[in-house]
């Protein structure tokens, strides 16, 4: 499984998992290396100006091999950044048209992009076009990690930086401490974490 910020219900790990599957459909529908360029950009354009399509399908494969799996892995930056966009366009994609096991067993006709990510990712300091031009002396203080500046800054990854790492026991404890649920049943949205009666 992959290390989030809060642990994830079965909805959320349905939400990331189809994510994921799609970016990777996507990825993989063009047999013109150009076209398939492209449209990488089109569907994440941040995540294009530092993976080529076929390298971000890869990472996509390797996190979504990690989320099935009984271990606990953290996330590079990189691959938060693969996550953000390819939740982004799901989200943006179901919203268009609600559909699949959400909307038919869940009733779940919007999903909230940006309130899944304030609980399940640590931050968007990958998102940050200001960090290249802040003084180190202001990244030390925000605790800016050197792969943070970098992917903002628009390196490619080091084959280093795109490896999963296992979570250490304190990281496993914290997770598996809190299981919680970010749905109210009868809700149409998801997160919904007021009385349905409200929505």
């Amino acid at each position: 499984m992959l290390r989030f910020a809060a642990k994830p219900d079965q909805i959320f790990l349905r939400v990331i998992d189809q994510a994921i599957h799609e970016a990777i459909r996507q990825l993989g529908t063009h047999d013109n290396p150009s076209e398939q360029e492209d449209a990488f950009e089109g569907i994440m354009p941040a995540s294009s100006r530092l993976f080529d399509a076929m390298g971000a399908k890869k990472q996509l494969e390797a996190l979504r091999q990690a989320s099935g799996d009984e271990k606990l892995y953290i996330p590079t930056d990189y691959h938060w950044l693969l996550l953000y966009e390819a939740l982004e366009a799901y989200c943006e994609d179901f919203n268009a048209v609600p559909h699949g096991a959400l909307f038919e067993e869940y009733g779940i006709e919007r999903l909230d992009f940006d309130l899944m990510v304030d609980a399940f990712f640590w931050d968007d300091d990958f998102l940050d076009q200001d960090l290249p031009d802040m003084p180190l002396e202001s990244r030390q203080s925000m605790a800016i990690s050197p792969e943070t500046f970098g992917l903002t800054a628009g390196l490619k990854p080091h084959p280093e930086e795109l490896a999963l790492k296992v979570c250490d026991e304190k990281l496993v404890k914290a997770f598996n401490e809190h299981p919680g649920s970010s749905f109210f049943p009868g809700s149409i949205a998801y997160p919904s974490y007021s009385d349905p009666v409200d929505n």
